[in-house]
Protein backbone atom coordinates (compact mmCIF):
# COMPACT_ATOMS: atom_id res chain seq x y z
CA UNK A 1 0.00 0.00 0.00
CA UNK A 2 1.55 3.06 -1.31
CA UNK A 3 1.28 6.65 1.14
CA UNK A 4 -1.08 9.04 -0.16
CA UNK A 5 1.55 11.45 -0.05
CA UNK A 6 4.32 9.19 -1.87
CA UNK A 7 4.73 10.57 -5.82
CA UNK A 8 2.66 7.79 -7.91
CA UNK A 9 4.03 9.19 -11.02
CA UNK A 10 4.86 12.53 -13.39
CA UNK A 11 2.69 15.04 -12.46
CA UNK A 12 3.14 16.12 -15.67
CA UNK A 13 4.70 14.74 -19.22
CA UNK A 14 8.49 15.43 -18.64
CA UNK A 15 8.13 15.44 -15.16
CA UNK A 16 10.53 13.94 -12.68
CA UNK A 17 8.01 12.23 -9.98
CA UNK A 18 10.95 12.90 -7.70
CA UNK A 19 11.89 16.84 -8.24
CA UNK A 20 10.72 18.41 -4.82
CA UNK A 21 8.60 20.77 -3.93
CA UNK A 22 10.83 23.84 -3.20
CA UNK A 23 12.65 22.89 -6.42
CA UNK A 24 9.18 23.15 -8.27
CA UNK A 25 8.14 26.59 -6.45
CA UNK A 26 11.45 28.09 -6.82
CA UNK A 27 11.44 27.60 -10.81
CA UNK A 28 7.84 28.94 -10.73
CA UNK A 29 9.51 32.27 -9.11
CA UNK A 30 12.13 32.14 -11.10
CA UNK A 31 9.59 32.62 -13.80
CA UNK A 32 8.19 35.55 -12.08
CA UNK A 33 5.16 33.15 -11.25
CA UNK A 34 5.00 34.08 -7.12
CA UNK A 35 2.05 30.98 -5.58
CA UNK A 36 1.19 33.50 -2.70
CA UNK A 37 -0.68 36.03 -5.80
CA UNK A 38 -2.40 33.22 -7.09
CA UNK A 39 -3.70 31.78 -4.55
CA UNK A 40 -4.56 35.21 -2.69
CA UNK A 41 -6.06 36.02 -6.23
CA UNK A 42 -8.15 32.73 -6.04
CA UNK A 43 -9.31 33.21 -2.62
CA UNK A 44 -10.69 37.02 -3.23
CA UNK A 45 -12.17 36.31 -6.60
CA UNK A 46 -14.25 33.08 -5.18
CA UNK A 47 -14.90 34.47 -1.74
CA UNK A 48 -16.81 37.42 -3.95
CA UNK A 49 -18.41 34.94 -6.19
CA UNK A 50 -19.95 33.25 -3.42
CA UNK A 51 -21.52 36.39 -1.79
CA UNK A 52 -22.54 37.23 -5.12
CA UNK A 53 -24.54 33.60 -5.32
CA UNK A 54 -25.40 33.89 -1.86
CA UNK A 55 -27.08 37.30 -2.22
CA UNK A 56 -29.19 36.11 -5.29
CA UNK A 57 -30.10 33.16 -3.68
CA UNK A 58 -31.67 34.78 -0.68
CA UNK A 59 -33.07 37.52 -2.86
CA UNK A 60 -34.81 35.57 -4.75
CA UNK A 61 -36.34 33.04 -1.38
CA UNK A 62 -37.43 36.22 0.09
CA UNK A 63 -39.06 37.11 -3.28
CA UNK A 64 -40.88 33.73 -3.16
CA UNK A 65 -41.94 34.20 0.28
CA UNK A 66 -43.45 36.85 -0.39
CA UNK A 67 -45.27 36.31 -3.12
CA UNK A 68 -46.65 32.88 -1.41
CA UNK A 69 -47.64 35.37 1.85
CA UNK A 70 -50.02 37.42 -0.78
CA UNK A 71 -51.56 34.80 -2.59
CA UNK A 72 -51.97 32.56 0.53
CA UNK A 73 -51.15 29.29 -1.83
CA UNK A 74 -48.21 27.73 -3.72
CA UNK A 75 -45.15 29.36 -4.09
CA UNK A 76 -44.02 30.66 -7.59
CA UNK A 77 -41.49 29.73 -9.69
CA UNK A 78 -38.56 32.31 -9.49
Amino acid sequence: MNDWTAPAGALWPGAAATAKPGRRFASLAAEGIQLTDITDELETDGVARFQDSWQQLTADVRTTLHSTARTGGEPRAV
